[in-house]
């Protein structure tokens, strides 16, 4: 089984979001925290000064309830954007091929050639648009799925590797 395919930035900040998706469980979890916050501080401030003291307050924990979510998700895509400028620029947008002999997987580029045993092959984590092939090198391999001609031949594939298979076809940042 062979195909080549790109990897472009938008594909590297997709595996970066799932990959730390335990963040966005966190995220109901801190408004919370700050909304209460908030919410003692201008009750406080109501006790000290009266209404007008704590009308701004609750304006501000108002404002913050309703674009918290939306501003936390906006700055972690935009920290990982610029993590991907940075750090990872070299992968994207480089000719990646990817073939499967025997026991071997093969990955190249125009950079560096890998090696790996099937068995280095730890878990799969398959998402909407993706395969990501987390190995026992703690790197994982990105394949999305617009580059793999037979899709359920090649998910076939990986379910008979006997590794732990997780399908979230309904994940979303």
């Amino acid at each position: 089984m062979k195909f080549i395919y790109r990897l472009t930035k938008e594909d590297l900040l997709v595996h970066l979001l799932y990959k730390n998706r335990s963040l966005r469980k966190k995220l109901p979890a801190r408004s919370v925290t700050i909304i209460l916050i908030l919410f003692l501080l201008s009750m406080d401030r109501y006790k000290k000064d009266g209404f007008d003291g704590a009308i701004v307050l609750i304006s501000i924990t108002t404002i913050v309830f309703i674009y918290y979510s939306f501003f936390i998700k906006y700055v972690y895509r935009y920290l990982y954007k610029v993590h991907i400028d940075k750090k990872l620029a070299r992968k994207a947008d480089k000719e990646i091929v990817f073939q499967i002999e025997g026991e071997y997987l093969y990955l190249k580029d125009n950079i560096s050639e890998c090696k790996l045993l099937l068995s280095a092959v730890e878990e799969v984590h398959e998402i909407g648009k993706y395969f990501f092939l987390e190995t026992s090198h703690a790197d994982s391999i990105v394949i999305p799925k617009r580059a793999i001609e037979n899709n359920s031949t090649f998910k076939l594939f990986l379910r008979n590797l006997d590794v732990e298979y997780n399908e979230n076809l309904k994940w979303k940042w």
